[in-house]
């Protein structure tokens, strides 16, 4: 096992797991008893031990575990550490690198993470370990976002967390692992937001809820710049109380918008936020907007299909989502006019920068394409088709590297396309992101200066985006997908 990393040479993205590994991993058999579990822990001062059967780990065991369910339970020490040992285990390989490791850590809400190399016990880094390397470590930003005492300190830890990933990947990292860690600090923050929210009403909780993420966070596709997208959905309560009940949570989420705000979620100018009634709506209500949105099919619905359609929970019941998500894939359902509608959409947002005279003739006189939007002319329209593919699929998967795998699976996209589409995506996302960060005022934060890069970025982002046309002409194709007038 490599020794571990010196702290001024870290880099979350070239620093591999095992580099930080601090000492060989210490493990117990699953059949050597409890009280030897305890000694060898007491020995080597450390809390926890993986169990192992075969040189792999099966489990895990900690001096918590000794406590709450052997002494308070009364349990005989003699027993094998397999009756005490949690056989949940989050392993990592020692290639990964510290990045794949962190966030590991984060989805899986663990202090712990059991390193492998060739599927062998290789040691275990604990959060201290990972702190250690960075002071100012996503962890520790995350932990203080989850504690914040009040909104303003909660805004002040997000403008920290925002900064750090601004050094970090100014130059390394990926979009898709930007976008990731991005997403996770947001969701956290918006969490606190709601808790310290609640605590403000005056009144208790009428009844059971969900806080919505809509758009790109919805999608869990959230970049530096980025405004509120939000929805409620509250659980069905008899005839005569809706309507208090309906004060009661356009009040919290009224709350909430403005305490996001606070904490730099700049305020919806379309006003799709949980704020506005239209999207603060009892379960059966929200199974008829959406019932609505897909027998209309009427163009001024697309803008809101296209924000509304991609929802995950964020907070509360996520039953009552799920719930939702049944009803909008059953109102799809083989509804082939939909379909084809939906996959229509691009017309009404005008056509590929690519095909346009102008950068037809730029480029044969060997000049740069003029700037873009990588946003409106670039990701949205992939955003767009894939959305399609998923609700046909009848699928609740929102996030558009997911849905094109399973455009590929399905067989709407072949296997090379929807491999260039992903390489397309990732640099036309990485391009706009680095393009935020090193002009973090500029009013139109998604608008990309060719200009700006050199000849093979140039390249590439022309490469990208007729790659992306290509998916759209699939998709299309494949739905019979019309011009909208």
């Amino acid at each position: 096992m490599p020794m571990a990393a010196s702290s001024d040479r870290y880099s979350a993205f070239e620093t591999r797991i095992g580099q930080l590994v601090p000492r060989a991993g210490v493990g117990i058999g699953p059949d050597r008893t409890i009280r030897e579990a305890a000694e060898r822990m007491t020995e080597e001062s450390i809390g926890s031990l993986v169990v192992l059967e075969s040189g792999e780990p099966v489990g895990m065991v900690t001096k918590t575990d000794v406590v709450r369910r052997v002494i308070a339970a009364g349990l005989d020490p003699g027993e094998p550490v397999r009756r005490v040992m949690s056989p949940e285990v989050v392993t990592v390989s020692a290639d990964a690198c510290v990045f794949d490791g962190l966030m590991t850590m984060i989805r899986n809400g663990i202090g712990h993470l059991v390193v492998v190399d060739a599927g062998r016990f290789a040691g275990v880094l604990s959060e201290g370990d990972w702190l250690a390397f960075q002071r100012h470590h996503p962890l520790a930003l995350l932990q203080r976002i989850e504690s914040a005492p009040s909104v303003d300190a909660l805004a002040d830890y997000r403008r920290e967390a925002l900064d750090f990933l601004a050094a970090l990947f100014e130059s390394e990292g990926t979009a898709r692992s930007l976008t990731e860690l991005v997403t996770e600090i947001n969701d956290r923050t918006a969490r606190r937001v709601i808790d310290i929210s609640l605590t403000e009403m005056a009144e208790p909780l009428p009844a059971a809820f969900a806080w919505i993420a809509m758009g790109s966070e919805g999608r869990r596709e959230q970049t530096l710049s980025t405004d509120q997208d939000n929805g409620l959905v509250f659980a069905d309560v008899a005839g005569a109380e809706t309507e208090p009940v309906r004060r009661w949570f356009l009040a919290l989420a009224k709350r909430v918008n403005g305490h996001l705000a606070t904490c730099g979620f700049p305020l919806c100018k379309g006003n799709t936020m949980a704020g506005n009634p239209e999207l603060c709506r009892p379960l059966s209500e929200w199974h008829g907007l959406f019932r609505g949105l897909v027998q209309r099919a009427d163009p001024r619905d697309l803008i809101r299909a296209s924000i509304y359609f991609d929802f995950r929970c964020l907070y509360g019941d996520g039953s009552l989502v799920d719930r939702m998500w049944r009803d909008l894939i059953e109102h799809v359902g083989d509804n082939r006019a939909f379909l084809r509608f939906l996959a229509g959409e691009g017309a009404v947002y005008g056509g590929s920068p690519v095909n346009s005279l102008s950068w037809r003739l730029r480029s044969l006189v060997g000049l740069a394409p003029p700037p873009v939007d990588v946003k409106r002319q670039g990701m949205n329209p992939l955003v767009r088709v894939l959305r399609v593919v998923a609700l046909d699929l009848g699928s609740s998967e929102t996030n558009t590297l997911e849905r094109l795998d399973l455009a590929r699976e399905h067989g709407r996209l072949p296997a090379d396309l929807a491999e260039s589409a992903a390489a397309a995506y990732e640099f036309v996302m990485l391009k706009r992101l680095q393009w935020q960060l090193r002009r973090k005022d500029a009013g139109e934060p998604n608008v990309v200066d060719p200009k700006a890069m050199n000849r093979l970025e140039r390249t590439f982002l022309v490469e990208a985006l007729k790659t992306i046309v290509r998916v759209e002409e699939e998709v299309r194709g494949h739905y019979g997908g019309v011009t909208i007038q």
